[in-house]
């Protein structure tokens, strides 16, 4: 006599993502209009971000990199070449390391890379990743819509 048995795993669509998503595109495309006010489009993203993360219950190390980046480059807006680079950097690492989003933690990893090699494009990389990142979430959003 067999059996089988089936366990269907299910993750509901969360508002973190869509939210996460939106401000990323947001601030990316500010970062790409307005290069000269990067400072203050990174440092609120970070904050927002981190804020975020925090009403979610997200990884607390992440969530307490995010707002510490962010108040950094408040503080220290000639800083953001190295701060947003590091971030990026923790970001790729947990979502490598959890087995979360592969795609972002390859990214954020590249993406890093390149801040450091070319500091002086510092708003036109981050514009890109914070575009690419936001695009990357809701093409995910929506696989997952169609394969529920």
């Amino acid at each position: 006599m067999a059996t089988s048995i089936r366990i269907y795993l299910s993750e509901k669509k969360k508002p973190r993502s869509v939210i996460n998503a939106v401000l990323a595109i947001l601030t990316g495309l500010g970062a790409l209009i307005y290069p000269n006010f990067l400072y203050y489009f990174v440092g609120i993203y970070l904050i927002v971000l981190g804020i975020i993360f925090f009403l979610f219950r997200f990884n607390s190390f992440l969530t307490a990199s995010a707002l510490l980046a962010g108040i950094f480059i408040w503080i220290f807006p000639e800083s953001i070449p190295i701060t947003f680079a590091l971030f990026l950097i923790i970001l790729g690492l947990i979502t490598l390391l959890t087995g979360g989003f592969l795609v972002i933690g390859a990214i954020s990893l590249m993406m890093a890379t390149l801040i450091f090699l070319f500091p002086g494009f510092i708003s036109y990389l981050v514009g890109i990743f914070l575009l690419l990142y936001g695009v990357t979430h809701v093409i995910y959003m929506i696989q997952q819509s169609r394969t529920e």
